[in-house]
C-alpha cells in the first residue's frame, strides 16, 4: 500500500510558526491494524515525528503490545494478558482492525518488534503507553528500551500514575507525561512534584 509522506510544513495555528508533531496513534491505525507490524512500519514510512503504542505484561513477565486488557475484542482468543503466559498469547492472532482483512495471520507484536520497528527508522519517536503491568517488570522495560538505542528518545505515558512514579525512580531524565482527562490542580501539583509532563483533552 503506498501512503504520501506527512507533509513536516502542516501548520494548525496562524499563533505559532512551528508545526505540529504528529504521533501515530498505535501506530498507524487509521489504514493498518491497530499496534501490529504493519501499522508501526507504515507509521515509519508515512513520517510521523511519533508512534505511540500500548504495553501490558503477560503472567510471565514478558512486554506485549495491545490495546486491551482482555484479548477477545481483538483477537481470536479469550482471557486477560494478566492471566496467560507468553506462549499462550502467542498461540492467537489479530482479528480486528482498519485493513485486517488484507493480512493472512498477525500475531499480538512484542515490545521488542515494537521497538525494532523505531530503531530502523532511526527518526521516530516512541511513545509508549504503559496500560497494565506487574511493576516488578519495569525495570526489564528501561533495560528493553536502553537496548535499542531508544532511551533518551523515548515517551513514556500512562493513565496510573503508580506505574509512571516507579518508573521515576528507575530513570530521572526519561520523557514521562500523565495521561488525564480533565486535570485537577492535586494532579497538576502530582506531575510538578515528580517531573512529569501532562497530556490531557480539554
Amino acid at each position: 500500500m503506498c501512503m504520501e509522506t506527512i507533509p513536516g510544513s502542516l501548520s494548525i495555528s496562524q499563533h505559532t510558526g512551528n508545526p505540529p508533531k504528529l504521533i501515530a496513534h498505535r501506530g498507524f491505525s487509521g489504514v493498518y491494524p491497530q499496534n501490529t507490524i504493519p501499522a508501526f512500519k507504515g507509521a515509519a514510512e508515512a513520517g510521523f515525528w511519533g508512534m505511540e503504542c500500548d504495553i501490558h505484561t503477560t503472567k510471565d513477565g514478558k512486554w506485549v503490545v495491545i490495546h486491551d486488557d482482555e484479548i477477545s475484542n481483538l483477537t481470536n482468543g479469550e482471557g486477560r494478558i494478566a492471566d496467560l503466559t507468553f506462549d499462550e498469547l502467542m498461540e492467537f492472532r489479530m482479528d480486528s482492525g482498519n485493513g485486517i482483512e488484507s493480512y493472512g495471520t498477525l500475531p499480538i507484536p512484542t515490545l521488542e518488534e515494537y521497538l525494532k520497528s523505531c530503531a530502523d527508522d532511526g527518526e521516530i519517536v516512541p511513545v509508549i503507553e504503559i496500560k497494565n503491568c506487574d511493576t516488578k517488570y519495569l525495570p526489564l522495560l528501561k533495560e528493553t528500551v536502553a537496548e535499542y538505542g531508544l532511551s533518551e528518545k523515548a515517551v513514556f505515558i500512562s493513565f496510573n500514575g503508580d506505574f509512571l512514579t516507579e518508573y521515576r525512580k528507575l530513570d530521572k531524565d526519561a520523557t514521562i507525561l500523565y495521561l488525564r482527562h480533565n486535570p485537577t490542580k492535586e494532579e497538576i501539583d502530582f506531575c510538578m512534584e515528580h517531573n512529569f509532563g501532562i497530556n490531557f483533552y480539554h
